[in-house]
């Protein structure tokens, strides 16, 4: 298993997780930062912009995500 790392950026700036998770590969890393987007894009305090980066243990970025938040106007459901 490896340790990855978030960290959260938002308008007020970038905050770290300096502790890292233990996940089974970078694609279980990504689901979790799709996870926490998705999580934080249902919070009352959501702030357009927002995204979840992802560090391995060498400190690479393997990815980004963003909060992208549909709102019923914006809705094109089939």
């Amino acid at each position: 298993m490896r340790r990855y790392f978030y960290q959260m950026h938002g308008e007020r700036g970038t905050n770290e997780d300096s502790a890292g998770i233990a996940l089974s590969s970078h694609s279980t890393a990504m689901l979790l930062a799709a996870t926490m987007c998705a999580e934080i894009g249902l919070s009352d305090g959501f702030c357009r912009g927002f995204a979840v980066s992802v560090r391995d243990e060498s400190g690479a970025e393997i990815g980004r995500v963003s909060v992208v938040i549909a709102t019923s106007s914006e809705r094109h459901d089939a």
